[in-house]
Formats: structure tokens, C-alpha cells, sequence
């Protein structure tokens, strides 16, 4: 944990600004990326960032990275879903999103 953390797994480890256990928005975070841990999604980013090293000039490296990292994303929603109700999950999302300031030119 620490302030300047944004939710994310690397590994084993779950990375965090800070921790409430009472708090249900962040069991569903914590959720979300254990999900990303147990489904070894960090080896598939790995594994592709080494294919970007070698296939650098592919540009199809860096579609099929991008859609790997969705597919990531909806497998580890659907472990949430799975445990919460979808709605509640989906606002909770929205809530993290519109969280976020927004720059202007």
C-alpha cells in the first residue's frame, strides 16, 4: 500500500492506496484483482511485451495487445459479477471513472 498507488496486480501482489476492510467498494476492487492474479493475467502481459521486443514493427503486436488486455478486464469483471451484484459493480465502476479530472485545451 501506498498513497500513490492506482488498484492494480503485478504477480502475487495486489497494489493499493490504502485499505478498508469495512469498505464493500474496495472488497470488490480487491476482488477484481485477485482475479487477475489467479488467472496469471501478468504472464500474458509479459509474454506479449517480449513479442513486442521481437515483432516491434508488427503493428498487429500492438492490436492483439490491446485486445488482450480487454479480454483480461472482462474476465476479471466476471469473477466480480460472480460474488456481487452487477449493478452494484457497474456503479461502482462508473463512480472510478467519473472520478477522474478531466483536462481541458
Amino acid at each position: 500500500m501506498h498513497p500513490k498507488f492506482v488498484p492494480a496486480s503485478f504477480f502475487e501482489y495486489i497494489l493499493m492506496p490504502d485499505f478498508n476492510p469495512d469498505s464493500p467498494e474496495q472488497k470488490q476492487i480487491i476482488l477484481h484483482e485477485s482475479m487477475h492474479v489467479r488467472l496469471c493475467h501478468s504472464w500474458d502481459l509479459l509474454l506479449v511485451n517480449f513479442a513486442k521486443v521481437l515483432f516491434w514493427f508488427n503493428p498487429l503486436i500492438y492490436l492483439f495487445e490491446n485486445s488482450l488486455r480487454e479480454v483480461h478486464e472482462y474476465q476479471a469483471d466476471q469473477g466480480v459479477t460472480s460474488s456481487y451484484a452487477p449493478r452494484e459493480y457497474a456503479t461502482l465502476l462508473l463512480s472510478l471513472i467519473t472520478a477522474k479530472p478531466v483536462g481541458s485545451l
